[in-house]
């Protein structure tokens, strides 16, 4: 229906740009594991996360507001997993915000003629909680490298900038906004001429990686004991940690009941011990993808900043 609502009033008019930083609503949920990237890579970037926002700003041909659609990479987790109602989190209240300023207060949101659109970007390990993860028993920091209390992974969680869940979700919504709406107002620059784009699939099972002076290939896909132990936004339970290299063998017998891990798999993905060998059970039907989908979409830009020189003229979209 969204597509088919925006097809029937395709109209002419003009895309600007602009870019900047958003420092106060995201933090790296893993930075000890940030820290095994080699120095000389780090070195290249200012911060452990992404904070760079980019924003489109979309007017009709008389200049008049149409939509805006930014890039900021946080993941929409400050709803934490003990939430049981559906939500779009952070970035769906956001573009409420930003809808409701410009078509006015409305009972049925998302009808008005702008379009705000809080789009994900490379949120990787970004984390909403920008307090951190503690201990939710005792209100200590969680142990650094396997987010752990006591050996407990369920009870390390991460919190803040709010009281609670609600709140935090509040906040970091009014700072993406804020950050938005800012970019949008002060955008100058044009897009014009071509727009291009590229596809493919990329076969990751079949990948060479050079690694100190060693080739390595990649293999099928297989989920480790530490995928189940979730994350700090949201746990998972059974008592997984984080990093977990040696395995268990009472789970090991429970997941071999799906799928006993050939010799090569279990070489390949080592020191990771195999929970599910999703990338070589068959159940026709399949459990886990061995391609990548690859878009990239290309805008062109006037050279009216310094700005633009740095990024090369181009907006690159993926």
């Amino acid at each position: 229906m969204a597509i088919k609502i925006a097809h029937e009033n395709i109209q002419p008019g003009f895309i600007l740009m602009n870019s900047g930083q958003l420092l106060n609503a995201s933090r790296n949920r893993s930075p000890t594991a940030y820290l095994f990237n080699p120095p000389e890579e780090r070195a290249q970037y200012e911060h452990d996360t992404d904070k760079e926002m980019i924003v489109l700003k979309f007017l009709d041909a008389k200049g008049q507001p149409l939509g805006m659609v930014n890039w900021f990479a946080v993941h929409c987790t400050s709803m934490n997993n003990t939430n049981k109602y559906i939500s779009s989190d952070n970035k769906g209240l956001a573009s409420l915000y930003f809808e409701e300023t410009m078509n006015g207060p409305s009972p049925t949101y998302g009808q008005g003629p702008f379009v705000a659109a809080f789009a994900q970007s490379n949120e990787g390990d970004v984390s909403p909680n920008t307090k951190g993860a503690h201990c939710i028993n005792n209100g200590l920091a969680c142990e650094a490298n396997h987010s752990t209390c006591n050996g407990k992974n369920e009870m390390c969680i991460a919190f803040g900038p709010g009281k609670d869940m609600y709140e935090s979700t509040e906040i970091i919504a009014q700072r993406q906004f804020d950050k938005a709406k800012e970019l949008y107002e002060a955008a100058s620059v044009y897009l014009e001429g071509p727009v291009d784009f590229r596809h493919s699939y990329v076969d990751m099972t079949k990948q060479q990686v050079d690694i100190g002076g060693k080739t390595f290939n990649t293999c099928k896909p297989a989920m480790g004991y530490s995928f189940a132990a979730g994350t700090t936004d949201g746990p998972g339970a059974f008592d997984f940690t984080q990093g977990e290299t040696k395995g268990n063998p009472f789970w090991s017998a429970i997941s071999h009941l799906l799928k006993n891990p050939s010799a090569e798999q279990v070489a390949c993905q080592h020191p990771k011990p195999i929970l599910l060998d999703t990338g070589e059970v068959s159940l026709h039907i399949p459990v886990k993808d061995d391609f990548v989908q690859q878009r990239r979409f290309f805008c062109f830009a006037s050279d009216s900043t310094l700005w633009l020189s740095e990024k090369k003229k181009t907006l690159l979209v993926e």
